[in-house]
């Protein structure tokens, strides 16, 4: 089972250590890399999701995009309709030829 921590607990963490001045920057950003996929692995649930409080609601945000994905398929469908020409059998971008 994956542990957690509820709002106002705190967890133990192991103090990270000061780099020296010399020390390789890429050899660091990998290390660094390993111990946050490592923390991450290691609270996570054998089904495979991360437990946690819920820190926003992105039901606002799934809303506006679904609003404007909407709001352009109608202007597509507008779009494409006004290219409609039936004298001239069907879709034909408006040129001088059909007006």
């Amino acid at each position: 089972m994956a542990s957690f921590a509820r709002m106002g607990e705190e967890i133990r963490v192991a103090p990270v250590p000061v780099p020296s001045p010399g020390q390789d920057w890429a050899k660091r950003l990998e290390k660094t890399i390993e111990r946050g996929a490592h923390h991450l692995l290691s609270i996570q649930a054998e089904e495979g999701y991360w437990q946690g409080e819920l820190e926003a609601d992105t039901t606002l945000e799934s809303d506006y995009i679904y609003y404007l994905l909407s709001r352009w398929t109608v202007r597509a469908q507008r779009y494409l309709q006004s290219l409609f020409r039936p004298e001239a059998g069907g879709l034909h971008h408006r040129s001088a030829a059909y007006g």
